[in-house]
């Protein structure tokens, strides 16, 4: 079943690249030599599985083997990979171009940057003790700002500089009330997973919004939207909240995770949501 499903995936994967993604490989050095790596496609789908599934460049190869895809080492991998930095940033580059934007409405003016958090260990420790905040322009991909904490230096929207007229992206682990209030009132915009009962929302009329009911007026994979507000240190911002219920798969994922997780927060009910903030200081 696993594996039937990563061939569906890739079929959609493949409908939102651009016409010569597989010809572009070759012009932007990423696919020189065939041996190990034979197309295009197969280096692709090595990059995403490394990246987007969250695999070492070592489980990466094992499970490259398994689903007989390619016959390739972590250290060749990880050459493919270095080599492969011009595509993808030549891909991003025309998915964004052929982004469409609703009437009235061009973002390509705005400065998108995604912020993330990585932990690393110095040389000679015994465990994790520094974290590296960072934040990505899109679609260069350019590394604008890096700031190194102790592993106690939490994920925070506070300690990112932002400028009017930006469009800040992060995960629901920037998802707190203080540091997307930080970003409104910049100028800037905001976008992150919403976390639930850690996030309280309200209506904007005034009264506490139910998340789960309206949640559960959806239909299928019909996408939903509502206006809704939040406080924070005084001050009320407006923002919107978007949600789709997630795949089949992905909701057992979560569900199983929230399993594990249990007493630590996580409710099952909404673990089958994903559900996103656009936050707007306007």
């Amino acid at each position: 079943m696993r594996d039937e499903l990563i061939e569906q995936d890739w079929d959609l994967v493949k409908q939102l690249l651009p016409p010569d993604w597989a010809e572009s490989a070759r012009e932007c050095g990423a696919l020189r030599r065939r041996r190990e790596v034979d197309s295009a496609e197969t280096l692709l789908r090595l990059i995403l599985l490394h990246v987007a599934g969250g695999l070492s460049l070592h489980q990466t190869a094992v499970r490259a083997q398994r689903f007989g895809w390619a016959k390739v080492s972590a250290v060749a991998l990880f050459k493919r990979l270095r080599a492969s930095a011009n595509w993808l940033e030549y891909l991003c580059g025309c998915l964004w171009r052929e982004i469409s934007w609703p009437e009235g409405l061009d973002a390509r003016r705005w400065g998108w940057r995604i912020v993330d958090a990585t932990t690393m260990q110095e040389p000679g420790a015994t465990e994790i003790n520094r974290r590296v905040h960072y934040t990505v322009r899109l679609p260069t991909l350019a590394c604008d700002f890096v700031s190194v904490t102790s592993v106690r230096g939490g994920e925070t929207l506070c300690r990112i500089p932002v400028r009017a007229g930006e469009v800040i992206l992060g995960d629901r682990g920037y998802s707190h009330r203080a540091g997307v209030g930080w970003v409104l009132s910049q100028g800037a915009q905001v976008i992150v997973r919403h976390q639930g009962a850690n996030f309280p929302l309200l209506r904007r009329r005034g009264g506490d919004f139910e998340l789960l009911r309206a949640l559960r007026g959806l239909r299928g994979h019909q996408a939903g939207s509502w206006a809704v507000a939040f406080e924070d240190q005084g001050h009320r911002w407006e923002a919107w909240l978007h949600a789709v219920r997630k795949s089949t798969e992905a909701a057992e994922r979560a569900n199983d995770s929230c399993a594990a997780n249990a007493g630590k927060g996580c409710s099952p009910a909404r673990s089958n949501w994903r559900s996103t903030w656009w936050c707007s200081a306007r």
